[in-house]
């Protein structure tokens, strides 16, 4: 089967169980709205009669949050793909199969990125309608720093689903990298600093930027920085992955709970 039936194959599925557990997603997106608006209407009290920064603020706010919801969705693709495989104890059919592991979650990835990046629009969409604000968004730069960004998070979530295949628990891991998602959004890693070095905060930084009536020649330099970034901490996770992986299989291990 080649890469493009493959994807075609995964993005079906994808859909049908999307399709079969829809009420969850539903709720779950509904919960996540609902804490935004608390904390977007208590900063919007806070500086209702300020104009100019504060107002440019809430527009930060909202890019922010569409772009957590963005990060989460790259970081937990092979994390929780290689999770359901070891809960439903169908690992081992995976491992067995013509094609390497990291290329079957690979192509799962792809799926999920693409899913990522229609929530990212939808939510996107949706904040702007329930808070009223009309965002002036530099689209290019969003988008260009976002997908030149994502594969940081993927290879993070491959360094976790590498632990899960030798450990086939890593709650804490996972609980804690979330955590350090909100710090990496939250941080302002541009103009370039320290926090550039750490994976999607730049790019995160970068996208936030795209309000703020930015030239995209003084911007496309750190664009190419996240590229690199990008590249390095997806390999790095690539790596680690695979060498938990050739670890799970010499000890035997690879299926079991």
């Amino acid at each position: 089967m080649n890469f493009i039936n493959h994807l075609a194959n995964e993005s079906y599925l994808h859909f049908v169980l999307q399709k079969r557990y829809w009420l969850e997603t539903v709720m779950g997106l509904g919960l996540l709205l609902f804490i935004f608006l608390g904390l977007f209407y208590g900063f919007a009290v806070d500086s209702s009669a300020a104009q100019g920064a504060e107002q440019e603020s809430l527009d930060r706010l909202i890019i922010g949050f569409a772009v957590w919801l963005f990060a989460t969705g790259c970081y937990t693709s092979a994390t929780s793909d290689i999770s359901t495989e070891v809960a439903n104890k169908t690992l081992e059919q995976l491992a067995i199969a013509p094609k390497d592991l990291s290329y079957l979650i690979a192509v799962k990835t792809c799926v999920h990125l693409f899913s990522a990046l229609l929530v990212f629009s939808g939510a996107l969409l949706v904040l702007c309608l329930v808070t009223g604000r009309n965002l002036d968004i530099n689209y290019f730069v969003l988008s260009s720093s976002l997908i030149a960004a994502a594969p940081s998070l993927i290879g993070m979530g491959y360094v976790t689903a590498g632990i899960t295949l030798v450990h086939k628990k890593a709650t804490i891991v996972q609980t804690l990298i979330f955590v350090g998602i909100i710090g990496l959004v939250s941080t302002q890693a541009y103009p370039l600093n320290a926090f550039a070095f750490a994976p999607f905060a730049l790019g995160a930084s970068v996208a936030k930027e795209a309000v703020s009536n930015v030239n995209i020649a003084e911007v496309m330099p750190a664009v190419y920085l996240v590229v690199l970034n990008s590249t390095l901490y997806f390999a790095l996770g690539l790596y680690v992955f695979r060498k938990c992986d050739r670890y799970a299989r010499s000890k035997g291990t690879l299926s079991h709970v």
